[in-house]
């Protein structure tokens, strides 16, 4: 994490919403279970380092949902990518959900999630939205859909 970043109510395990600059990249905490990265360029391991961390922050017995805004974005080198695929804790993710992403970040995507299935056994659900408002709507839903906390 950032070092500027001060995480309020972290002692307590109930975060308070939070910003934080990972590299060009800005992540943005929306309690209880949204974490919103705006991607700007390609992804490094440190980047994506400093986003898992943000994933485990979020207090149980939620589980992040992982809104990425890739209007921006570039794509994963392939250190990052061989992270992912060994340190993402598929149990702390309830989904990744991708808005404005162009073929080749999708078909990366859905590659990572087929390569975590097959090497270790995890899985991520991973889905694709044109916009913002249209990936929210399917968060809101899927968290309509699921039992009460």
């Amino acid at each position: 994490m950032n070092e500027d970043v001060r995480v309020k109510g972290s002692e307590t395990g109930q975060l308070e919403p939070y910003t934080e600059v990972i590299g060009p990249h800005v992540l943005e905490y929306e309690p209880p279970d949204v974490i919103h990265v705006h991607y700007v360029g390609d992804v490094q391991i440190e980047h994506f380092k400093a986003i898992n961390a943000a994933i485990l922050r979020v207090p149980a017995p939620f589980r992040a949902y992982l809104l990425r805004d890739a209007r921006q974005g570039g794509s994963y080198t392939p250190e990052t990518r061989t992270y992912m695929t060994k340190h993402l804790d598929p149990t702390k993710v309830a989904a990744s959900i991708t808005y404005g992403s162009s073929l080749q970040t999708r078909t990366v995507l859905n590659m990572l999630n087929k390569a975590m299935v097959l090497l270790y056994n995890k899985y991520t659900h991973a889905f694709f939205f044109s916009t913002e408002s249209e990936a929210r709507a399917w968060i809101e839903n899927h968290r309509a859909s699921q039992p009460a906390r």
